[in-house]
């Protein structure tokens, strides 16, 4: 149960993918199915580390012969269409009803470490989003960016169109899919041995950056508690929703797409979906440069 926790926000932060035997590729063209110029898909990664967005060539050739850069989702800056996504983040019970008297002190000091306001509402917060939280403040940061916002600015700053393939309320109903108790067991599980959660991450981004998917898609393969909820909810059914749309935007014009990759894998697979559909899906080399990738210069306000 110690690395299902790994996994979930494996999927919603720092995403995982995987090619077929023997690849060692984030990037992928894609032809056939009548198109009659390439598009192309890049499985990311959600977090802010130089590395990351340290891009060769072939993933910047990419989107130059792209008309379209659709990331997985677009912020929206909108303040009532964010207060309408509280009721994803705040639950009706308080965690104390969930969890041990210890673990939620426990839990409220964590939380207090990384934002004092949320601190002061943390019973009310859904397990979910506590455990990123903590997560997301005991991992390293580097650079300014996450790869997704990176292609999101960097595609403005080419002239290109910029899309969403899902919106923010998909994601958090996605989410909201898990039961209270299966979140509330899997932050339990998290603060027990937060060590042990650092080196599994650690482990991730090593695997990440040798874009060995083989090895990386096997290591989610072999964990045996894996919810089918978790598999479902945040993977299977997405994975349909996403192909179909990719499918509409690329008939449309030429696309550079950019989607966690933990959603490419397997027979349900956005990779296999797009092969079913008819689509010619390959392999392209996108090793990582020595230096990170500089964005354009950019409004302030863009």
């Amino acid at each position: 149960m110690k690395r299902i926790f790994q996994l979930l926000f494996l999927a919603i932060v720092i995403t995982c993918s995987w090619a077929d035997a023997q690849d060692t590729t984030l990037l992928y063209r894609i032809s056939g199915n009548g198109l009659t110029q390439n598009s192309w898909l890049y499985g990311t990664m959600h977090w802010q580390d130089e590395r990351l967005t340290s891009f060769g060539p072939a993933v910047l050739d990419a989107i130059a012969q792209s008309d379209v850069v659709a990331v997985e989702v677009i912020l929206d800056d909108d303040l009532q269409a964010q207060m309408g996504l509280l009721k994803y983040i705040f639950m009706d019970t308080t965690l104390s009803a969930l969890l041990p008297e210890e673990d939620v002190e426990k839990v409220k000091a964590l939380v207090q470490e990384v934002n004092p306001m949320m601190g002061l509402v943390v019973e009310k917060l859904k397990p979910i989003f506590i455990s990123t939280l903590i997560m997301e403040n005991r991992m390293e940061k580097s650079g300014d960016h996450t790869v997704d916002n990176f292609f999101e600015k960097y595609g403005k700053a080419m002239g290109k169109e910029v899309t969403g393939i899902e919106t923010v309320e998909e994601q958090m109903q996605a989410l909201d899919a898990i039961s209270l108790e299966d979140q509330a067991a899997m932050l339990q599980q998290q603060i027990s041995d937060m060590d042990e959660s650092d080196s599994l991450s650690d482990e991730m981004m090593r695997i990440y950056l040798s874009q060995d998917m083989d090895k990386l898609y096997r290591f989610y393969k072999e964990q045996e508690d894996i919810p089918l909820n978790f598999d479902q909810s945040l993977l299977g059914d997405r994975n349909k929703i996403m192909a179909h749309r990719m499918d509409s935007l690329m008939q449309s014009r030429p696309t550079f797409l950019a989607v966690g990759a933990l959603h490419l894998p397997g027979k349900e697979g956005v990779l296999q979906q797009l092969r079913n559909a008819g689509y010619s899906v390959e392999s392209v080399s996108s090793p990582f440069a020595a230096e990170p990738t500089q964005l354009p210069l950019l409004n302030e306000d863009e």
